[in-house]
């Protein structure tokens, strides 16, 4: 912490930095607060609450997103391109920031294709997976060159098929549901029984259906095991075993692979107690692994696709008290932004048990704690909640209530037409 005097006899202007909150929270990176307020890009929070038009609205500082590719470019071997998974934020504007510092995106539907190729992607620099790609889908991916990962001997004949019709050659990547599954894992996306991609020892089916045509050839593999994997030992276990099922696959079906998806799984800190990914020790165990591999990874394009680990510490959602009221001794402060606009934060996006989110008063950030209170939005649910039992200093009508780690699955996850309650602003800070 440092404290300073801007202009003697004045006043005195307070700085400091905050990696954890007093609820438990660590942050994946420090976070500058002056006078109590919150700093977002150099500017104080209320001014920047100004310029997105009022509350409820998302900000996102693309400066921060540019930090975090930079700090897994600098981590990871260089023979690893990063994808940005534009699922986890697809506004435009932050798309476009992105361009200049992704090597490609991952694509779940052929609207983001048409949202990414609106600023400025080349859809050869997309890979599209997705468990149900209609006929449209394919099709439309194909004329345009976007890059199919198959996730079914559906989609296989329906490419062959398009292929021989057009008479023009494809490449295509496979999706492998493998053997095993990422431990720790937020959510499971491969290994057991799934939606997601073609079990590994039915690969064969999918291999022999290609090969039957003159036009269609598989240079890609890709795995996407688990997301939201905070444990070391299990992300280091995961592209372990991605490497051995990609050689497996490689040797017993002698494909021409120019490209090895390892997909992502790369958490982030949401809960209390939970400890940022330490990317110094990851990419020190991924050198080890592709110097074990180096024949085998040679002159292949190795991707890791990330979206939540990119762009969740770049974002922030704002909502602002408009009642505090008391029931039974509890206190419960209200506020004008809820679950239609931040679903995940309120637990409903997969969580088993409702956990808060890192949450801050935006201009009472350091001061001390006071109250123990629930914050609840304006829908008419009881699942309408932003924090449980929060510790936190005197909250008063108007205060700005800022939920951090929000930049990934945040207002496009959500229900917003729930209830009728106007949509959240968006404000996209790009690199100065």
């Amino acid at each position: 912490m440092a404290k300073w005097i801007a202009f003697p006899y004045l006043s005195v202007i307070v700085m400091s930095h905050i990696t954890k909150l007093s609820s438990g929270h660590q942050l994946q990176s420090a976070h500058e607060v002056v006078n109590h307020e919150l700093v977002i890009a150099g500017e104080p929070l209320s001014k920047r609450v100004q310029e997105a038009g009022g509350t409820p609205c998302y900000m996102y500082d693309m400066t921060r997103a540019q930090q975090q590719i930079t700090a897994v470019r600098e981590a990871f071997p260089k023979q690893f391109s990063v994808f940005y998974a534009v699922k986890a934020n697809p506004n435009s504007q932050v798309l476009a920031a992105l361009q200049p510092w992704v090597d490609g995106l991952d694509v779940a539907s052929y609207g983001e294709v048409e949202t990414a190729m609106n600023v400025g992607y080349k859809p050869q620099d997309m890979g599209f997976a997705g468990p149900a790609k209609s006929q449209g889908e394919l099709n439309a991916s194909l004329e345009n060159g976007v890059f199919l990962s198959l996730e079914s001997i559906t989609e296989a004949k329906r490419i062959c098929t398009w292929a021989e019709q057009h008479q023009k050659p494809i490449e295509v990547g496979i999706r492998i549901n493998p053997s095993f599954e990422l431990r720790a894992s937020g959510m499971h996306m491969g290994g057991g029984a799934q939606v997601f991609g073609i079990d590994e020892e039915t690969l064969f089916k999918v291999v022999e259906t290609i090969n039957q045509s003159a036009w269609v050839s598989v240079t890609g593999l890709h795995i996407y095991a688990g997301s939201q994997c905070l444990q070391m030992p299990a992300l280091v276990e995961q592209f372990r075993e991605t490497f051995l099922c990609f050689s497996r696959v490689c040797e017993q079906f002698e494909l021409p692979i120019k490209r090895l998806n390892f997909g992502g799984g790369l958490g982030v800190p949401y809960f209390a107690g939970n400890v940022p990914i330490d990317l110094a020790l990851l990419g020190h165990a991924l050198h080890e692994l592709c110097a074990e591999f180096k024949d085998f990874i040679q002159h292949k394009e190795l991707i890791v696709e990330l979206g939540r680990f990119l762009m969740a510490d770049a974002g922030l959602y704002v909502s602002q008290v408009s009642d505090v009221k008391v029931s039974r001794k509890h206190t419960f402060v209200m506020t004008n932004g809820g679950m239609h606009h931040h679903l995940a934060n309120s637990g409903n996006l997969g969580q088993l048990l409702k956990k808060n989110y890192p949450v801050v008063l935006g201009q009472k950030v350091d001061c001390p704690v006071e109250q123990k209170v629930t914050i609840a939005g304006p829908l008419c649910t009881p699942l309408d909640v932003l924090a449980k039992n929060i510790e936190l200093p005197q909250v008063d009508i108007d205060d700005f209530v800022v939920i951090m780690l929000s930049g990934a699955y945040g207002l496009s996850s959500s229900p917003q037409q729930f209830l009728s309650h106007p949509s959240a602003k968006e404000l996209v800070i790009p690199v100065i």
